[in-house]
């Protein structure tokens, strides 16, 4: 229980729990909201939706494809 004491009375550590908290605060609702319109694009009946959902899931893809090479050069 020390420990926890000595957390608390440490400013290093509040400082830290204060950033945390103000980071979660303002990035998880703006990260949330990109998420769904981005998520809406994708299934919204728009001109140039193909291209939209290439370019999206290309990373992931591409990701994917690399990892797959390097494993079979260390392989």
């Amino acid at each position: 229980m020390s420990n926890y004491i000595n957390a608390f009375q440490d400013s290093t550590f509040l400082r830290a729990l204060l950033n945390t908290t103000l980071y979660s605060l303002g990035v998880v609702p703006i990260q949330l909201f990109i998420a769904l319109v981005l998520a809406l694009i994708v299934d919204s009946n728009i001109k140039g939706k193909t291209f939209f959902r290439v370019a999206y899931y290309i990373p992931t893809v591409t990701s994917t494809v690399a990892v797959s090479v390097m494993f079979l050069f260390i392989f």
